[in-house]
């Protein structure tokens, strides 16, 4: 055997073994990532049944925190996309089978969510299906089964998708910010952000046609259920150091309507949230404009056992009882005053 010879047998003995240690050195990392994903995916799986934001938790935590099912089935399609399969299966086939999983794995959560005292949510769902195409489209093995075209324009659609789920966080992180900013006003409905504040079982809107001061008031329809009415949930919490709690309502018929504005704190929402525990009080207003403006001592001693906390505001009501018809009415200019001395 001549060297040449020698030299190209060892060579190419060479060039096979290094294949095969790079074939080695592939799989160890393929099983690595996939054992560090799956890893990251056991804590994250509790926190669908454990932990999260309450009912009066910031409103841009709230919604922030459903952008983590997307992150979720996004990491578990990595996994699944990345699992050796014995039998090679067509693209369309493990892209329907990936969301098929992931919809019948969607399920179950909101089910099982029942008995943790959460309240299913279709929209889940949804996001679940836009973590998995999230995966899906920007794993390793997409660049392979795709081509570059059909690759980058399925993955400009799960951005786009991706993006309207966090819009909403960025709506809220805004109109948090503008909240402090106007504080003391709580709600003057001069942005169209603000509305997402309220909430209710009336109808309710922005209105630009009645106004107390600005631009817009809130026009809410009232209806015939035993509590008609709306609800400010977000807002500064710490009133100390004002005086009056104030509102303005428009009604615009002439016949008086009673509507009645309950406050409470954080301490309230702890216990049976007792009649007692919270401030009530019932005003009526006549046709036009009525200013509502009620102490802050009175808030502050309106529980029967205690003093209102407040330093930890939560809600304010505004509400009709047992209305014989549906009626109208605008608030606008809902504010604290400061002590005048």
């Amino acid at each position: 055997m001549s060297g040449s010879e020698y030299q190209y047998i060892t060579g190419g003995h060479s060039e096979k073994q290094s294949a095969f240690y790079q074939t080695i050195q592939y799989t160890f990392m393929s099983n690595l990532n996939r054992s560090i994903l799956i890893c990251a995916l056991i804590p994250l799986t509790v926190l669908f049944f454990l932990g999260g934001p309450g009912y009066y938790s910031p409103r841009s935590f709230q919604v922030a925190w459903n952008i983590g099912h997307i992150i979720y089935f996004a990491l578990l399609a990595v996994v699944m996309v990345s699992w050796p399969q014995k039998k090679v299966r067509s693209t369309a086939v493990q892209i329907l089978f990936i969301l098929g999983l992931t919809l019948f794995i969607g399920v179950l959560v909101e089910l099982f969510q029942a008995g943790f005292e959460r309240t299913p949510d279709t929209g889940d769902l949804f996001r679940n299906l836009i973590g998995a195409l999230c995966g899906i489209a920007f794993s390793g093995r997409a660049g392979r089964t795709f081509s570059a075209r059909v690759r980058r324009g399925f993955q400009v659609v799960v951005i786009f998708l991706v993006a309207l789920q966090i819009y909403p966080v960025a709506v809220a992180l805004i109109d948090e910010h503008r909240a402090r900013q106007q504080f003391p006003v709580l709600s003057d409905f001069e942005s169209s952000f603000e509305i997402q504040r309220w909430h209710g079982n009336a109808d309710f809107a922005i209105d630009r046609t009645v106004r107390y001061t600005g631009r817009s008031s809130l026009r809410v329809a009232l209806n015939t259920e035993t509590y008609s009415g709306i609800s400010l949930g977000y807002f500064p919490q710490n009133w100390h150091g004002f005086s009056q709690f104030q509102f303005h309502a428009f009604n615009p018929a002439e016949a008086p309507l009673s509507i009645t504005c309950r406050i409470h704190d954080a301490f309230h929402t702890k216990g049976v949230q007792r009649y007692s525990d919270r401030f009530n009080r019932t005003f009526t207003l006549s046709q036009g404009w009525n200013t509502i403006t009620i102490p802050i001592e009175d808030i502050r001693g309106a529980p029967a056992t205690r003093k209102m906390d407040l330093g930890h505001m939560r809600a304010i009501g505004i509400f009709a009882t047992r209305l014989p018809q549906p009626r109208l009415i605008y608030i606008d200019d809902v504010k604290l005053l400061l002590n005048r001395f």
